[in-house]
Parts: C-alpha cells; structure tokens; sequence
C-alpha cells in the first residue's frame, strides 16, 4: 500500500500524516485484518485504536480528523472500525471492500461516519451486487449500493443524486458514477464510486485512470475536518516519467524506481538517469513505481507471465 496507493505523494502535498499499519497472519499464513470474520480471533479494532490514540498523543494527529481506508480486506476492517470505534476513526473509505455479514447484521456506530466506497461492478473478488452465500467465513453480504444507501439513512440523508463523471482515459475500459448521498444530520454525507466495467482495482493505480482513490478520499474526508484543502484532480501528482517495452524500463527524466512482486515485497530499488534503460525479470514484475525530483510519480502494473 505504501508503494501503489498513492498516499504517501498526496500527505506531502498536502500536510497530513498517513501511517500503514500491518495486520497479522491468519492460520493459513495470510496477512489480514479480522473485520469480525469466523475464521480469526485477533482484536484489530483494539489494536488500530491503540495506534491511533498512540500517534494522536506522540504526534500530535488531531483526533477529530482520524480516518481509516483500505484495500480488499481494509475496506472490511474500516467498515469494522466505524461500526466498532467511531468516536476514535471520524470517516472511512473503502476500495474494493465491503462489510462482514456480522458487522451488516449487528453495526451500532456510536455517532456519525462518513463514508466513502470506491468499487468496480465487475469486481469478481468481492461482488459489487453482494453475495447471499459469500464462502471462507466472510459472511453474507448485501450490494455497495445498499451498504452506502443504509449509513446514509441511518444519519437522516434527504437528498441522492448520481453523476457521470468525465471518461478522461478511454483506454482503461471502465466509466465512473458518482452516486452521492447529501442533507443529512450536521451535513453528513455518503459517496460510492461506481466503477462501471471495473475490477479488484485500486483506481488510479491500475484498471480505472479516471479517478484516483487517495485523491478521492481526501477530497472527501478534508471537509469534515475543518480544512480548505481539497485537491481537484491528481494531475500535479502524476506525470510520465518512464515507458516500458519488452520488459525494459526506459526513464524518461531523473526518477528512483522501485518494483514490487505479486506479494508486495520490493524487488528493485534504484535510481535511473534521464534515458537509461533497465531491463528486468518479467516473471519477477507485479508493479513500477518510479518518482521525479518533483515529487511526482508514475505507477504501471504489469501483468505476470
């Protein structure tokens, strides 16, 4: 996450802090975040808690502007969070994750949580529409559309509305929705984006280039806190800094690159002058992610042989 998400550019730019924690393995090995599942009995709302209230004390990070947001899993674990500790995570998002069956059946959130959820319809990981028999003890789950729609009625919403946004990268197969939910109680509001055609995608990173998910929910989460602050597109945060043919990366100016494998464990890690070339290990390569002096960047996957 903190190689592809994005979040690291985006808190320099714009002043806020972004910690990544790591949850811990289950009994098959796997890294994951019990967001109240069957299958696990590790406390991650304690732990995720104590984080916060630690860097809040040590830090200084403003306890009204806490928020959570994660990938696949972390989508799960933030909806946990704001059903289980609200009055510690203010606002959460989700990008590919939806809530456990125990948390739909049983959220009692202790005062209001915006939410913002970022999901693609041809998600074959975890089903935009939900699943009545989601298998591996994550639960039976409703669609996005009614997880969202039922915090905003839970926090007396008056108001939806849905908007097509601007299809600025033709080539990604996939067109974005903005169905936003508005009027409610202290000005409460609920987003999904819709990703139409899209996949188990952190948007902006792979699949859907039309929006960027770190972009969208600070967007989102920075007016509730008080802040001005509000970024109106990523477009100072990306630029074309190397091209890839024929397993080679050619840099295109001065940038530090860095590639990951299919697990997330960094592989390459270097710097590249403006037109030198670095050939690399195709079967090795899951994601590039190269950085100018600028600060900006370029993330391309590349898909396994």
């Amino acid at each position: 996450m903190a190689g592809f998400s994005g979040f690291r550019e985006l808190a320099d730019e714009e002043g806020f802090a972004v910690v990544f924690p790591q949850g811990l393995e289950d009994d098959l090995g796997t890294n994951h975040w019990n967001a109240n599942f069957t299958f696990s009995s590790v406390n991650d709302t304690g732990f995720l808690v104590a984080l916060a209230e630690h860097l809040q004390a040590t830090y200084g990070h403003d306890p009204e502007c806490t928020y959570s947001c994660g990938y696949s899993n972390g989508g799960y674990m933030s909806y946990t969070l704001a059903c289980d500790a609200a009055s510690t995570f203010r606002g959460i998002g989700s990008v590919g994750g939806t809530m456990s069956a125990y948390d739909w059946n049983n959220c009692t959130p202790s005062q209001a949580v915006p939410v913002i959820h970022l999901h693609g319809t041809d998600d074959n990981a975890v089903p935009y529409e939900g699943s009545p028999n989601w298998d591996f003890g994550w639960g039976e789950q409703p669609g996005v559309e009614t997880i969202v729609s039922t915090w905003a009625d839970w926090n007396n919403c008056t108001e939806v509305s849905e908007t097509a946004l601007p299809n600025l990268n033709t080539t990604d197969g996939s067109t974005v929705d903005l169905i936003e939910h508005t009027g409610g109680d202290d000005g409460y509001r609920a987003l999904v984006y819709r990703v139409n055609d899209g996949g188990h995608n952190w948007f902006g990173s792979w699949g859907n280039m039309d929006i960027v998910s770190a972009v969208e929910m600070w967007n989102f989460w920075s007016s509730f806190c008080g802040s001005t602050s509000s970024i109106a597109s990523a477009e100072a945060l990306q630029a074309k800094i190397f091209s890839w043919k024929n397993a080679e990366i050619t840099a295109e100016q001065a940038c530090h690159v860095a590639v990951y494998d299919a697990l997330g464990r960094k592989v390459l890690d270097r710097p590249l002058m403006a037109g030198q070339t670095l050939r690399i290990n195709k079967a090795q390569l899951h994601l590039i992610v190269a950085r100018n002096l600028k600060g900006q960047f370029q993330q391309e996957k590349v898909w396994l042989d």
